[in-house]
């Protein structure tokens, strides 16, 4: 049976997870290090082992793997009989810690522990841990295997969600499970089904009222492929949507370099060569003050490439 958290310690456990969310992980780290002990000194040994698992995956992002595997060795005996959420923090960091081996181990650990953390989910109808195992499994498996996974993923999760409502957090990890399998189906080629799933994504992330990246992130997914099978009206709609909540956001420049790209290929579609040029124009510089480059070299390529083609770069 799972053993729920000491109330006045939940406070905690979400002030540090807000903390390692958005990336602040040295002051991460000393959260959960302090809920080690606050949780040592009350008997708690669910919140300590679920925190233990946590600090590992901190010592993880750090590349620290042997306090890794020490934090979690140490949670091991609580967490390993554990069907809530501390079972569930405990699997995510085990497999993260597996996954962190490939390839130079082979990968049989990693693919044994990240089936049992799959098998866990079901089997406990846990739909937060399904989506996570399945975005780590995404990881992994070649595009045709992660479709099938994924789909698996949504559909299992369904009948939990309807019966239990959808909390924001799960509203976001089937988001996020739509989004991965949409650049799945895109990959193999099925590019309505890619659209479906990057629009039910999108439609999840406005649901959740999410960080705007993964929302334009979403947004800009759906304007692109839209603009690749000529669906013209959705691709101007999703990617002026998509730019105008970039443009308002702080962390988005890049997203909103290549969304502007994509625009522009739709006004000359539409015979607009001025807009088009202009939005190239734009594209260009924010590229380059982002360094696309580096980060999206293939996007850049072909940006610079569509730059020149229109006499803009």
């Amino acid at each position: 049976m799972a053993n729920p958290l000491v109330p006045t310690l939940a406070a905690l456990v979400r002030q540090a997870d807000a903390l390692q969310r958005d990336g602040h992980l040295p002051r991460a780290r000393r959260a959960w290090e302090a809920l080690v002990q606050r949780a040592q000194e009350s008997g708690d040994r669910a919140t300590e082992a679920l925190s233990r698992a946590m600090l590992a995956r901190c010592l993880l992002s750090g590349r620290d793997r042997a306090g890794a595997e020490e934090q979690l060795a140490l949670a091991a005996p609580i967490a390993e009989a554990d069907r809530g959420e501390t079972g569930a923090r405990y699997r995510a960091a085990a497999v993260r810690l597996a996954l962190d081996e490939l390839p130079a181990a082979g990968g049989e650990r990693a693919r044994a522990t990240l089936e049992g953390y799959l098998q866990w989910a079901e089997r406990h109808e846990r739909p937060d841990a399904l989506f996570d195992a399945c975005l780590l499994a995404a990881r992994v498996l070649d595009p045709p295997d992660r479709v099938v996974r994924l789909e698996q993923a949504l559909e299992r999760a369904q009948a939990v969600l309807e019966r239990e409502g959808a909390p924001a957090e799960l509203l976001v990890g089937r988001a996020r499970v739509a989004a991965a399998l949409g650049t799945a189906l895109e990959q193999v080629g099925e590019l309505d089904q890619a659209l479906a799933a990057y629009q039910q994504a999108l439609d999840g992330f406005r649901a959740a009222q999410v960080p705007a990246r993964e929302a334009v992130a979403a947004g800009w997914a759906v304007g692109a492929l839209a603009g690749r099978i000529e669906d013209w009206p959705l691709a101007r709609d999703a990617l002026e949507d998509a730019i105008a909540q970039g443009g308002a956001a702080d962390d988005c420049d890049d997203l909103l370099a290549l969304a502007l790209a994509d625009l522009a290929t739709v006004y000359e579609a539409a015979g607009d060569l001025i807009e088009a040029r202009r939005l190239l124009v734009r594209a260009v510089a924010l590229g380059r003050e982002q360094q696309l480059a580096t980060t999206w070299p293939d996007r850049w390529a072909r940006l610079l490439d569509e730059a020149r083609r229109l006499e803009v770069a």
